[in-house]
């Protein structure tokens, strides 16, 4: 009877190989399947008949694909991005440097759902963004980073100052922008103002 069941266990194990190779296609096919039911609402096309993104990302070489923006780190043209197929809802877009996004990536039943995006290059979309900014808490502060978006002609969409207990500010400020490029220079600038010791992205 040993001998029975060694003659049954290379056959027991290639069944059971077999097994999984098909439950793991099966769940790729459904991951796509989901991110196929949203396809359509992400499509334009130019006068001269040359398909681009609505939302300014490509996905996997396709356009026809819903988008949306993660807000835990907005990211912008020039960022590194990387995109979660959600269940049905599109793909999320993420900054490759987003903690969500590396915990994501990195948690085993989710690996296969991340997928390869790049910006489309041809794109003139406006994307919001959050800058975070920590001071010496002192009166006209807030006036004072208000004044540098006002003189960029900068589109604030929110703005919020808050005292920390240690003496300092933190002003949170939500912007749209074109590019990285954009987001850099409005950065230089808030961290020339009297008394700014930090400004950074929001993300995570």
């Amino acid at each position: 009877r040993p001998r029975e069941e060694l003659a049954h266990q290379p056959r027991q194990q290639a069944e059971r190989l077999a097994a999984e190779r098909a439950a793991q296609q099966e769940e790729q096919q459904k991951k796509f399947a989901e991110l196929a039911v949203s396809n359509a609402a992400g499509v334009a096309r130019s006068g001269g008949g040359h398909k681009h993104a609505v939302s300014g990302v490509v996905v996997s070489d396709m356009t026809e694909c819903m988008v949306k923006f993660a807000k835990c780190c907005t990211p912008v043209p020039g960022d590194d991005i990387v995109g979660f197929i959600t269940r049905g809802y599109g793909v999320s877009v993420h900054r490759r440097d987003c903690p969500n996004a590396q915990l994501g990536m990195n948690r085993a039943a989710e690996k296969d759902r991340w997928v390869s995006v790049g910006w489309d290059a041809e794109s003139q979309n406006t994307y919001k963004t959050a800058v975070e900014l920590i001071a010496k808490d002192r009166p006209g502060l807030a006036m004072d980073a208000a004044a540098v978006l006002a003189s960029g002609k900068i589109n604030a969409l929110n703005f919020s100052a808050a005292s920390l207990p240690d003496g300092y500010a933190k002003i949170r400020v939500v912007v749209e922008v074109r590019t990285q490029s954009e987001i850099t220079t409005i950065m230089n600038k808030l961290n020339q103002i009297n008394g700014v010791y930090q400004v950074g992205r929001v993300r995570g």
